[in-house]
């Protein structure tokens, strides 16, 4: 039996007309659909002249802020033809009404339109520390979207229940299970209110996760988030057997901007996993998007991985392929096991909202990014090209900014097209679609549907989001400004007693950008040798050296971050 998973790209580029330009691209070079993100504007409501969102503008997505700017998004793309993923947190009714007016404008058949309206409260809170237009806008959103798809669009997904921001915050894969199982008894529990049942809810809702950096750790993962949604289901007594569509992506916080190729090896080891752990949708990270925006080259390269992985390597000839693997059914179950426990620390409580408002859960995955963050510090855990194996004269890829002066031209020449709307805050979804037809931009909706109170919006700080290289890369950049950036090399002996030693400094003080020389004029001095020139020499080669000069010993110091600070701040 061969299985297909949908390979669908991000969009999170600021203009709409990029976007137009990269989705043709994406579409004939063999992608399924599209993930629509909009910007943080979008998101949160704020409009692009303001002092706040003139910030938010552009801010990791679309400025599709009306019906023209989505024209000229998807100027192009037939809608009918391919799946599509609307990004937009707890504000994705204003964000959503001019797609599916554009799908109408095209002549779909909604009830045959793939779409995903990606409905994440919760999420977008964790994100960014607002839940928009409070608790009753919320409600009111998910009650007309989920009334418009069950009368609308039969193949249309509502909720989506995302815990990429809380994986790139550091959590552990039982804090994103238990966060994603949380999330999704929240979402569950909004049934009576939206007088359908928990099993209409869960047809009707994504998981999405982030892959890291272990392949196998990865599959059990997601194996087991499959098993977790069932037992959250039957808790909330669904009977009936409903298979989770889960949309799997590659992990952002394994990407590094150093060595910047050596992503691709990540992104295909991440959709790998996710491959043979037989999710529904996977997106690859394109390798310079750390850098800025991402190439014509990196976004071929990483839609190519899926089609490669699946048509040419074949992985989807079978359904679960890793079933019967005793290490895989058996860190399957032993994470069932701890996201389940975790997921009743967060019930235990209260709810969802209430560890996010309270600052629980952020304190939680905090403690758990340090013990990370020490690791890679440390050196236990690496990053190849970055951590391990740096080439100091590597020459980066050229990208665009994320915003420059197109973004910035395009918001200060944005109006309004219209001057006021009839809306309100018990307007429908109907009603939103109408006013986008009619010229209504997202900002002037969301301002209606809100009713005046987006000033009660509950808010939170919102959780850090890292990158395992960003410790080290920070050292790469802060070396570019030091006058010099050489250690000496004190090497005993001949080339067999201290080649060992001399490679691993060699590398180590690399991966905090400085180079290493054989001639002793630096402020820092690495000895090299062996144990046995250690006991005999080592004191009388230290003492050979004034106060002022910093003297390490290869095999004795502390093998970190923090020693690779101490000297460039000798170096200084």
């Amino acid at each position: 039996m061969t299985v297909t998973t949908a390979n669908i790209m991000r969009y999170d580029m600021a203009l709409p007309s990029n976007c137009a330009h990269h989705a043709r691209l994406d579409l004939t070079g063999g992608t399924h659909g599209l993930w629509l993100c909009v910007d943080a504007a979008s998101r949160l409501a704020l409009y692009p002249q303001s002092a706040e969102g003139s910030e938010a503008a552009g801010d990791e997505g679309l400025m599709a802020w009306d019906m023209p700017a989505w024209q000229e998004a998807l100027d192009g793309v037939h809608l009918n033809m391919v799946e599509v993923i609307l990004d937009a947190g707890a504000n994705a009714m204003p964000n959503a009404a001019p797609l599916i007016a554009l799908a109408r404008q095209q002549g779909c058949d909604l009830n045959e339109l793939r779409f995903d309206f990606g409905f994440d409260p919760l999420s977008c809170l964790a994100k960014d520390g607002v839940l928009v237009g409070g608790p009753e806008y919320v409600k009111h959103s998910a009650q007309q979207l989920f009334a418009f798809a069950q009368d609308n669009m039969a193949k249309a997904n509502v909720f989506c229940v995302s815990t990429e921001v809380h994986e790139m915050a550091g959590a552990s894969h039982a804090q994103q299970l238990g966060v994603m199982a949380a999330t999704l008894s929240h979402y569950l529990e909004l049934a009576d209110a939206l007088g359908v049942s928990a099993a209409d809810i869960a047809r009707r809702t994504t998981l999405r996760l982030a892959v890291g950096r272990d392949i196998f750790v990865e599959v059990a993962k997601l194996r087991a988030a499959r098993l977790l949604a069932a037992k959250v289901l039957a808790a909330h007594g669904v009977d009936e057997e409903i298979e989770m569509r889960i949309h799997a992506v590659s992990s952002r916080q394994t990407m590094s901007q150093c060595a910047p190729h050596t992503n691709m090896l990540r992104g295909t080891e991440q959709t790998f996993a996710a491959l043979l752990a037989n999710v529904n949708v996977v997106t690859t990270s394109c390798f310079d998007e750390a850098l800025g925006q991402s190439s014509e080259l990196a976004r071929r390269a990483a839609r190519n991985v899926a089609i490669i992985l699946q048509d040419e390597a074949h992985l989807m000839q079978q359904v679960d392929p890793t079933a019967g693997s005793y290490w895989v059914e058996e860190n399957t179950s032993r994470l069932v096991d701890e996201g389940y426990e975790f997921m009743q620390q967060i019930e235990g409580r209260g709810s969802m909202p209430g560890v996010l408002l309270e600052g629980w859960l952020r304190e939680q995955i905090g403690d758990t990014y340090a013990a990370q963050r020490q690791r890679f510090a440390t050196r236990v855990d690496a990053v190849t090209g970055v951590s391990e194996y740096p080439q100091l004269d590597e020459q980066l890829p050229e990208v665009a900014s994320v915003f420059g002066e197109d973004e910035q031209d395009y918001i200060v020449s944005y109006r309004d097209l219209l001057a006021d709307i009839e809306l309100n805050g018990r307007s429908s979804f109907e009603d939103c679609i109408a006013a986008s037809i009619a010229g209504a931009n997202v900002f002037q909706i969301s301002e209606a549907l809100h009713d005046g109170k987006a000033a009660q919006s509950p808010q939170m700080m919102p959780l850090d989001v890292h990158r395992h290289a960003e410790d080290f890369e920070q050292l790469r950049y802060q070396a570019s400004a030091l006058a010099t950036s050489t250690v000496s090399l004190h090497c005993l002996g001949d080339l067999a007693q201290h080649n060992g030693r001399k490679t691993f400094a060699t590398n180590f003080f690399a991966a905090g950008g400085l180079e290493v020389s054989d001639d002793q004029s630096s402020k820092v001095v690495c000895v090299c040798g062996n144990d046995k020139q250690y006991d005999e020499q080592l004191a009388k080669v230290i003492a050979s050296y004034s106060d002022d000069v910093l003297v390490l010993v290869a095999g004795q110091f502390e093998d970190s971050v923090a020693t690779l600070q101490q000297v460039q701040e000798v170096l200084a």
